[in-house]
């Protein structure tokens, strides 16, 4: 039987990973920036993946799908970002790239509406297979 995500990282059935807005930037992405290795099963759930790197997304999703649930979920990755260019906005070896969806939101600290951070969604367009 084939290992995949969920059953090598001992996670119980029926387990979602499903963090909020909040949690991924004072949590998880505060112990990334301070190179802090974040602990099981997290470490699974959460990867490092050169998203403007020569793989597809699809390539990337069928790479990192769990294979036990078949349901769409999203995923989750750290990348570094690249320097906003006209020039290169290329993603994988073919012509397509990654479009904002929407103006960035922002994701609030606390009750008093301080800004911890911004939350933007991408989708990727690749102009070639429409």
């Amino acid at each position: 039987m084939q290992e995949t995500a969920r059953s090598c990282c001992g996670l119980p059935l029926g387990f979602k990973f499903r963090p909020s807005d909040k949690e991924l930037l004072e949590y998880f992405l505060y112990m990334k920036v301070s190179r802090i290795a974040l602990p099981p099963p997290y470490d699974s759930l959460i990867r490092d993946c050169d998203l403007y790197g020569d793989l597809e997304p699809w390539q990337i999703w069928d790479f990192y799908k769990d294979d036990d649930d078949g349901e769409e979920e999203d995923m989750f990755f750290f990348t570094q970002l690249k320097k906003k260019s006209r020039i290169n906005r290329k993603v994988g070896l073919g012509s397509g790239s990654w479009e904002s969806e929407d103006s960035a939101k922002k994701v609030p600290a606390g009750e008093l509406e301080t800004k911890l951070g911004f939350k933007k969604r991408f989708r990727y367009e690749n102009k070639a297979s429409q």
